[in-house]
């Protein structure tokens, strides 16, 4: 039969599982087919462009991933998904 439901032992571990559980839906466009996983990185990527053109016209440091004179996340996203999704996705899955 099926394994038993995972309960968290505190409020600590509820708490770390509520927010994996948000992480996990906040980038579950990776799940999507290609066309609009492509479509939703490069809005993200210029969303990113543009929070780091308005930290270079303040004079502030432009924060990883932001500066358009560099490689953007597009450019992150085999790494990003071979290295933090699909490892959090596996584990959370076997979890719960």
């Amino acid at each position: 039969g099926p394994a038993p439901a995972h309960h968290p032992i505190d409020e600590n571990e509820r708490m770390l599982s509520l927010q994996i559980a948000l992480k996990i839906a906040d980038i579950g466009l990776l799940a999507e087919g290609r066309d609009v996983h492509i479509r939703w990185v490069y809005a993200l990527e210029e969303e990113f462009f543009l929070q780091g053109d308005a930290e270079r016209a303040a004079g502030m440091p432009i924060s990883p991933l932001f500066d358009r004179e560099k490689p953007g996340v597009s450019k992150s996203q085999p790494s990003f998904f071979d290295f933090v999704a699909w490892p959090m996705y596996h584990n959370f899955a076997a979890v719960f």
